[in-house]
Parts: structure tokens; C-alpha cells; sequence
């Protein structure tokens, strides 16, 4: 008996240790931002400036022609509930002004990714008809690539001041290798 009592004692305890691991603890992974961008090219650059403080989210599924998209009562929800929504130009995305209006500020962060872009007259033979006489695919050229991602960055870290600068240094490297990029091609 006097063993048993020792042994029982040992095996309680060693409950008790793994019940206090198992236990949920508080958590240690900060919040990421909620980030809904419409094209894969805005995603690309979003889901390099946020790196893991951010879940990006693409909204138009691939193959989908984004001129003439219309969001579905989900697609508006998801737009909502994000902490930013990235979307290009009324040029390419002529529907996201209603979607804009109804977005409440002070919970969602609006990012047209084109502001201070240089914005190429359009090329009449496309088969679009351009808002504004401007080529809503202003992404392709490098230097205006650069400005999205650190309009996205800007954001980014306007949301999320605690980490302002790791958004700031993801765009700032995710910049360079689009320099790095332009350089080789020309």
C-alpha cells in the first residue's frame, strides 16, 4: 500500500501537467487583416506587402471578365466584413462604385490601387468600352506596378499601425524585385 499511494500521486500529477497543456491558452498569433482584392494582379501585391499579418482574398474568380462582373449578395459581404477592399479603376471595374457606396469607412479601408498610377489612353480595338478613354490594365507597366503595391502597403499599415513598418519593408522588397524585373526585361 505504501507504493501504491506514491504511484497514484505521480499519476495524478501527470494528469493535472498534460490537462494544463491541453488547456486553450491566450493566443499568440496576432489578428490578421482581412484583405479582398479583385484581380489576381492586386493579390499578388497585396499578399506580398501584408505577408502573413495579412489574409488576402481574391474576389473575381479566374476566367471571370471584370468589366462587366457583378457581385454577388456574398461577394458584397465579404467586401463588408474585410478590413480593406483593393480594387483597380471605375475604368475596369465599373461596378465597384456601388459596391463603394454602400461600404462603411471607418470599418473598411477602400484602396484604389491606380491612385497616382499614370494612366495610359486606351487603345480603341479591344472590344471594351473604357471609362474615361483610359487602359484600365495600368498594372503592366513596372513603374506603376511599383506605386500599387505601395499604395497597397500604405494601407496597409494605416490599418494595422503595430506593423507598420514590416508592410512598409514587404513593399519595399516586393519593389525592388519589380525593378529588378523591369531592368532584365528592357
Amino acid at each position: 500500500m505504501k507504493r501504491v499511494v506514491p504511484l497514484l500521486l505521480l499519476c495524478a500529477l501527470l494528469l493535472a501537467a498534460c490537462e494544463r497543456q491541453s488547456l486553450p491558452g491566450p493566443e499568440t498569433e496576432p489578428k490578421r487583416l482581412q484583405v479582398v482584392t479583385t484581380l489576381f494582379p492586386l493579390y499578388d501585391f497585396a499578399r506580398a506587402a501584408g505577408g502573413d499579418l495579412a489574409e488576402v482574398t481574391l474576389l473575381l474568380p479566374p476566367g471571370v471578365e471584370p468589366h462587366g462582373f457583378e457581385p454577388k449578395p456574398d461577394d458584397v459581404l465579404r467586401i463588408h466584413r474585410a478590413d480593406l477592399f483593393v480594387y483597380t479603376h471605375p475604368a475596369m471595374e465599373p461596378w465597384a462604385a456601388r459596391v463603394i457606396a454602400g461600404i462603411d469607412p471607418q470599418r473598411v479601408a477602400v484602396v484604389d490601387a491606380s491612385a497616382g498610377a499614370r494612366l495610359q489612353p486606351a487603345e480603341t480595338g479591344d472590344g471594351h468600352d473604357h471609362e474615361e478613354g483610359t487602359d484600365p490594365h495600368f498594372w503592366l507597366d513596372f513603374d506603376n506596378a511599383r506605386i500599387v503595391v505601395g499604395n497597397i502597403a500604405t494601407a496597409l499599415a494605416a490599418r494595422d499601425s503595430a506593423h507598420r513598418d514590416r508592410y512598409l519593408a514587404n513593399a519595399a522588397a516586393y519593389q525592388a524585385r519589380l525593378a529588378a524585373l523591369d531592368q532584365k526585361y528592357r
